[in-house]
């Protein structure tokens, strides 16, 4: 049995019920973590991906209205990353070229043995790790972006992963040449020497937030807030640095 810490919204589409119940008995009994909604509605699966519930879709090719690879297009316009795999029970190299134009996660030939059912539970929970990763990358950029002060994202090895358009003000660096590189790769002359390793040390490993005040002529210059960044699944993956 395939687990995973963090549950899995599964939307399943097929237009065979039968088909439709051995494919949730078979993902339900090899993927613990999968929270299952099964249909053979088309517009049910529309719906559940705007609500934003839906983590993959499992879908079947062949349908009435649309087919599997023209669902997945629909889905597409409203969310591009979204895992989807497809199943089907032709082998035609047509239908797979089809659903790679289309941008499937992932193929499958339909059966009933326990192998391809493991497979297919295998990928959906590598490909959701991947999926939910990317979102939270994009929404920590996004908040990045809209900060007004200087901001630079830290990875738990101490390597700089993002920083904003407001940190050119204080670094005689340019951004493109920061990122990927070690935290000290910034210069910001007025506090030199201030952004020791060991103060990111202090934040990773306490999972919170600190202030480290820059000193100058007795009063304090900057406040410099470390605070750590968590991932999807809760642990702490580096920290943001702001002046």
């Amino acid at each position: 049995m395939i687990g995973n810490h963090k549950e899995i919204n599964l939307m399943l589409i097929d237009d065979d019920e039968q088909f439709l119940d051995l494919n949730q008995a078979m993902l339900e009994r090899t993927g613990e973590q999968f929270e299952i909604k099964a249909t053979t509605e088309q517009e049910e699966v529309i719906d559940e991906v705007e609500s934003g519930w839906v983590d993959a879709v499992v879908s079947d090719y062949d349908m009435p209205g649309r087919n599997g690879v023209e669902l997945l297009q629909d889905v597409r316009e409203i969310d591009s990353e979204l895992p989807y795999m497809l199943l089907t029970g032709r082998g035609s190299e047509e239908v797979a070229a089809k659903a790679m134009k289309a941008d499937v996660t992932d193929y499958f030939q339909k059966g009933s043995g326990n192998e391809v059912y493991t497979e297919i539970a295998r990928s959906i929970t590598d490909e959701v790790e991947d999926y939910r990763r990317l979102r939270t990358a994009d929404i920590l950029t996004d908040l990045v972006d809209y900060h007004s002060e200087p901001v630079i994202v830290v990875d738990d090895k101490q390597n700089i992963t993002y920083a904003n358009e407001a940190l050119a003000g204080v670094t005689d660096e340019e951004l493109q040449n920061i990122v990927g590189e070690d935290i000290s790769a910034v210069n910001v002359p007025e506090v030199e020497g201030e952004l020791s390793n060991e103060v990111y040390h202090e934040t990773l490993s306490q999972g919170s937030s600190i202030v480290h005040n820059i000193w100058e002529d007795d009063e304090t210059k900057y406040h410099l807030n470390l605070t750590s960044v968590s991932g999807y699944d809760g642990t702490v993956v580096g920290t943001t640095t702001s002046t």
